[in-house]
C-alpha cells in the first residue's frame, strides 16, 4: 500500500520519492506494461504515420493510443490494491472492467477538449489540460464520470495548479532533448525513454491525486 498522510500536502520531493518507491516495487509488472503498452504501440504508429496513412487510420491510431495509456493507468492503479492481500482479487478485477468503458470515454472527452480550446486559444488548453490531469484516477477510484470527473479533478487542482503543470512538464524532457542533440522522435532509444518518463509522471500524478483526495475528504469530514 501507498503511504499517503490525508491531513498534510506532501511537497513535490515527497511525492517523487513515494513515486520512485512505488515505481521500483512494482518495476517488473510496470516494465513489462511500458513495453507492451507504451513502445510497442508508439513504434507501430510511427512506422505507419511515415507510410502518409489517410487521417482516419491517423484518428484510430489516436484511439488506440488512448486505449493503450488508460490500460496502463489502470495497472499502476490496481497495483497498490493488488499488493493488499485483504482485498478480493476477483472482485477488483470485475470493477475494474466496469469501469473500463468510463475511462475510455473520458480520455476520449479529454482530448477533444483539450484540442478544441487549444484551437481557438492555446492557453486555455493548456490551463484545462492540467486541471484535468486526474480525471482519469478519479473514475477509477471514485466511480464518477464524463462532467463530474472532469469538475472534481479541477476542484482539487485548483489551488495547486501550478504544482500540477510542473510536475507535467517532466513529458517534455525527451522533447527538449531531441531538439538539443537532434535525435529523432521515432528512435528506439528515445521511445523508450519517452515512454518511461510518460509512465513514471503517471504515477506521480496518481500519487498527488491520492493526497489531495485524501487532504480534502479530511476537511470535508471535519
Amino acid at each position: 500500500m501507498i503511504n499517503i498522510s490525508n491531513t498534510k500536502e506532501h511537497s513535490l520531493g515527497e511525492i517523487l520519492s513515494i513515486s520512485f518507491k512505488f515505481f521500483w516495487q512494482n518495476i517488473k509488472i510496470i516494465s513489462i506494461s511500458i513495453i507492451t503498452l507504451m513502445v510497442l504501440p508508439s513504434i507501430i504508429f510511427q512506422s505507419s504515420l511515415n507510410q502518409g496513412l489517410s487521417p482516419f487510420f491517423k484518428f484510430f491510431g489516436m484511439i488506440i493510443s488512448i486505449i493503450a495509456t488508460t490500460t496502463f493507468y489502470l495497472i499502476i492503479f490496481n497495483l497498490q490494491k493488488l499488493n493488499n492481500k485483504s482485498l478480493n482479487k476477483v472482485l477488483i478485477c470485475k470493477d475494474t472492467l466496469i469501469k473500463f468503458k468510463k475511462m475510455i470515454i473520458i480520455g476520449i472527452l479529454q482530448v477533444i477538449f483539450i484540442i478544441g480550446l487549444t484551437f481557438l486559444f492555446i492557453i486555455p488548453g493548456i490551463i484545462f489540460a492540467v486541471y484535468w490531469a486526474f480525471s482519469i484516477f478519479i473514475v477509477m477510484d471514485k466511480n464518477l464520470s464524463g462532467k463530474k470527473a472532469l469538475n472534481y479533478s479541477k476542484l482539487l487542482i485548483k489551488k495547486h495548479w501550478w504544482k500540477i503543470s510542473l510536475i507535467l512538464s517532466i513529458n517534455l524532457f525527451p522533447s527538449l532533448l531531441t531538439l538539443i542533440f537532434k535525435i529523432a522522435s521515432n528512435n528506439l532509444l528515445m521511445v523508450i525513454l519517452i515512454s518511461l518518463i510518460t509512465s513514471f509522471t503517471a504515477i506521480v500524478i496518481m500519487i498527488t491525486y491520492f493526497n489531495l483526495d485524501q487532504i480534502h475528504l479530511h476537511k470535508e469530514i471535519k
